[in-house]
Formats: structure tokens, C-alpha cells, sequence
């Protein structure tokens, strides 16, 4: 048995799902979902999601995911590449050029802050109602506050600027820096 939280906020359990923690679950939703718990023996503290440990581990897991961090769909990667570069240039005081050089040195860039901690995962969310679910890194990159928006798999979606815009319209499903995870669906 395995708990996964889908892009509404709701928790089922499914039985045979053989994923691990922080992974992509394909639910019959369109939008799918994550893994958020391992669903323990009757009357384990893990039976239920959320138990620290798990929640741990989770965070470790999108750690892990953001430090391999790839580009995904190369022409969504392209696009969001083009108009969201300029943050990372300002922030960091390095050019990255619209080239296959310059992209490569923008994701090795952006998974660099996630190895020095700049960038650290704060939690699952959507970018807006009826969205699929992303893992959100929040930190200090050179002299600006970004937010890092990571697919459930790893990939790259977006780069934004913290406390504006997207950001604040982000829907936050479960928090790693809380006793109480989940966000009570509205």
C-alpha cells in the first residue's frame, strides 16, 4: 500500500503501487500525483502519511532529484530557458548565452545552488488550480531570493522570482518544514 497526494489535495491509498517517496504516481487522474507515504502495518506510526521520517525522507529524495536536475521537454526547456535566464544572470553575475553551452551551463548552475544549499525544497504544490504537482526550492542565489520549480521526475519547469507573481500564486499541497504537512484541502 502506498499514500499518494494528487494535485487537488487529497490522500488515497493505493494498493499496488511499487514507487518510491517523492516519486510520480499515474493514477487514472489526469494529473497524477506523488507518492507521500509507504503506508505501514496497522497501527504503525507509518501507516498513515506524514510521520517525520517519511517526510524526511521525501525531502532527501527531491534533494537528490534537484541536484541531477535535466531539462525535460526540450522545447518547453527552451522557451522557459529564454524568458527566465535573465534571473539567474543577474543573480549570479555570469552570462548564459542562448546556445546548447548556455543552457547546459544554466541547469549546471541552478543544481550547483542545490549542492551549496543556496536553493533548499520547501514543499509540493501547483503552479495554479487544475495543474499537475511540482516540488518548490526556495533560497538566496547570489544576490536574489528564486524559487526553483521542479517536475515530480526531475525536470526543469521554472525559475521565478520569490514573493512575486507565480510564487505567490502557488498552491502549497505539503510542506517538508512543518510537524503537519499536509495543507487541509480547501
Amino acid at each position: 500500500m502506498r499514500w499518494v497526494l494528487l494535485a487537488n489535495g487529497k490522500l488515497v491509498e493505493i494498493p499496488t503501487a511499487m514507487n518510491g517517496l517523492s516519486e510520480p504516481l499515474f493514477t487514472g487522474d489526469h494529473l497524477g500525483g506523488i507518492v507521500v507515504g509507504m503506508g505501514g502495518p496497522r497501527g504503525s506510526v507509518t501507516e498513515a502519511p506524514g510521520h517525520p521520517s517519511e517526510t524526511q525522507q521525501m525531502l532527501n529524495a527531491v534533494f537528490a532529484k534537484a541536484t541531477r536536475l535535466a531539462a525535460g521537454n526540450p522545447l518547453k526547456f527552451d522557451v522557459h530557458f529564454k524568458d527566465h535566464r535573465d534571473l539567474l544572470i543577474k543573480a549570479v553575475n555570469k552570462p548564459f548565452p542562448i546556445s546548447p553551452e548556455g543552457k547546459n551551463a544554466f541547469l549546471l548552475e541552478l543544481r550547483n545552488q542545490v549542492v551549496v544549499r543556496n536553493l533548499q525544497p520547501i514543499g509540493a504544490a501547483t503552479l495554479a488550480k487544475d495543474q499537475p504537482i511540482v516540488y518548490v526550492l526556495r533560497g538566496n542565489v547570489g544576490t536574489a531570493r528564486l524559487t526553483l520549480v521542479m517536475k515530480p521526475n526531475g525536470d526543469f519547469q521554472t525559475i521565478v522570482r520569490s514573493n512575486e507573481g507565480l510564487d505567490l500564486r502557488m498552491i502549497f499541497l505539503m510542506r517538508f518544514d512543518s510537524p503537519h504537512p499536509f495543507v487541509i484541502a480547501r
